[in-house]
């Protein structure tokens, strides 16, 4: 089976699921944690199920013009989408959009988040550990200029991320060193996904800690806050435009004084 585009295997997924295989299964392989088959309705994220508490936390802090970037299936920019706010859902995966599509999201584009032509925003978010695509530490700086063409003054990105220090242990990291395609002592993983007779390349995801992100965010420039806490060493957090304050927040600001 010849490999393909990392992301072909999760865009099929995504579209069987929505045409009524509800019993999808993503077959993924890491060089660190073991193989999984997961079941794709978590990824697909159907309108009845619950989202977590960190991603309805992350919702709720969007404002304006939003980009939803690596939006999959489309669950985030839906519930953005129906609160009656402007939301851009970009993914690179063809099928992904048409599953957006069919969703009912007015503005889906197919793209990645560095090279497409997407105009400003006041907010981008990241989740389902989306500031992985990063790909790894070095990654980020590439990340973050990026974040300042596509943000307007004061704007925000708003992620969740999971260290991967707390799914490994600190003896263990030396071992992992020996066998890893990545480098895990830095939080870069490698990952493979399969789905029927597709399997896709592999690619690299990174599991920043709190810690991590906050210096690359400050030496980028950006005000960096976490804003709660999950399982697992999970986190939201929120990097900071700097610029005029937003209205939102100054109204916030008078009513906390």
């Amino acid at each position: 089976m010849k490999p393909v585009d990392p992301w072909a295997p999760l865009g099929a997924a995504l579209l069987a699921y929505h045409n009524g295989r509800h019993d999808a299964v993503l077959h993924i392989e890491s060089d660190v944690f073991d193989t999984e088959d997961i079941a794709v309705r978590l990824y697909y994220r159907p309108d009845e199920d619950p989202l977590p508490d960190l991603d309805r936390r992350a919702l709720d802090r969007c404002e304006g013009r939003i980009l939803d970037a690596g939006a999959g299936a489309g669950r985030h920019a839906l519930d953005l989408q129906c609160r009656g706010l402007e939301v851009t859902a970009l993914d690179v995966s063809a099928e992904a959009v048409r599953v957006m599509q069919d969703r009912g999201i007015a503005d889906v584009r197919q793209g990645d988040v560095f090279t497409s032509d997407l105009g400003s925003y006041d907010t981008v978010l990241l989740l389902m550990n989306g500031i992985g695509l990063a790909g790894g530490p070095e990654g980020l700086e590439r990340l973050f200029e990026r974040f300042h063409r596509l943000l307007r003054p004061g704007g925000r990105i708003i992620f969740d991320a999971a260290g991967l220090d707390a799914a490994v242990r600190n003896d263990e990291f030396e071992e992992l060193a020996d066998v890893a395609i990545g480098r895990p002592q830095f939080g870069e993983v490698f990952f493979r996904l399969t789905f029927d007779d597709l399997k896709g390349a592999w690619y690299p995801w990174l599991f920043p800690t709190p810690t991590m992100m906050a210096e690359a965010a400050r030496t980028a420039g950006f005000e960096f806050t976490v804003i709660a806490r999950g399982a697992r060493g999970a986190f939201l957090a929120e990097m900071t435009e700097p610029g005029a304050p937003r209205e939102k927040e100054t109204q916030l600001n008078r009513k906390e004084r």
